[in-house]
């Protein structure tokens, strides 16, 4: 099988976890719908769901390709800052939201580019 044909499930997954969640935290960060408990819930849970899938993506492309794996890691250091700032601190408050909303925006974008350097590497190769 084609490295990156083995990457597609895993490209769409997480790009529809980060999807879900960044809807789900915008509406409730700048009051678009009442925030209940079961959106903070799944929002919650997508973006834990989009932590697994990037980190079984980076896995996954450092097996095949070690040296575009780099940003893989760097994007996965990046969303575990963003759940720190979630879990151990209240984002109750603006700053903190838009903080978590920039860490998990670049932390898309290393993984989009991770997982353009791998599909290059393993094209070339």
């Amino acid at each position: 099988m084609n490295p990156s044909q083995n990457l597609k499930f895993s490209t769409m997954f997480y790009r529809t976890a980060f999807m879900l969640a960044l809807l789900l935290g915008i509406g409730d960060m700048f009051g678009f719908w009442p925030s209940t408990r079961l959106l903070v819930d799944t929002h919650i849970i997508a973006g834990l769901l989009f932590l697994g899938s990037v980190w079984v993506l980076a896995t996954k492309v450092s097996k095949t390709t070690p040296r575009a794996s780099g940003p893989l890691w760097a994007a996965l250091f990046m969303i575990l800052v963003g759940a720190v700032i979630a879990l151990f601190m209240n984002i109750s408050g603006n700053l903190l939201g838009i903080l978590h909303l920039v860490l998990m925006l670049i932390a898309m974008g290393m993984v989009e580019m991770g997982v353009a350097r791998a599909k290059r590497r393993a094209a070339s190769a």
